[in-house]
């Protein structure tokens, strides 16, 4: 998740109700099986509905261009992944910001992420101190 997070900071994450809604952007704690890294922290790109289109290099979601102004110039993806897909029901699309990295796993490699895999709502970075916006 860098350069947004780095390898020992310590995050504060709300604990992720079914009935909580998720915007893009929001950054969520999953649960993945061990074969995907087991728990794991990923920026949600797209919701239910959303068409998602990764080719050349640029991510597009329902035809637009990722703005991706967390990335601070880092490259959007490694120009290899080539995926379309529409995120189903109760599902949500998530991706690494630094996706350039060879060993990133996100929905590019596993797809659509079901909301039962859904851990937390990253809220604050206790340290270094940062708040992200409220999630609604």
């Amino acid at each position: 998740m860098e350069p947004t997070l780095s390898h020992n900071d310590i995050i504060f994450a709300k604990k992720w109700e079914s009935d909580d809604t998720l915007i893009r952007d929001a950054i969520v704690v999953l649960r993945l099986s061990d074969k995907f890294g087991g728990l794991s922290v990923k920026r949600v790109v797209a919701l239910p509905g959303d068409h998602v289109n990764v080719e050349s290099g640029t991510v597009r979601i329902n035809g637009q261009p990722l703005g991706d102004k967390y990335l601070s110039g880092l490259p959007k993806t490694r120009g290899l992944e080539r995926l379309d897909c529409i995120v189903p029901v109760s599902h949500i699309f998530v991706l690494g910001d630094y996706r350039n990295y060879h060993h990133t796993i996100d929905s590019r490699k596993y797809g659509p992420i079901a909301f039962s895999k859904i851990s937390g709502i990253v809220i604050l970075r206790l340290w270094p101190f940062k708040i992200w916006r409220k999630h609604r």
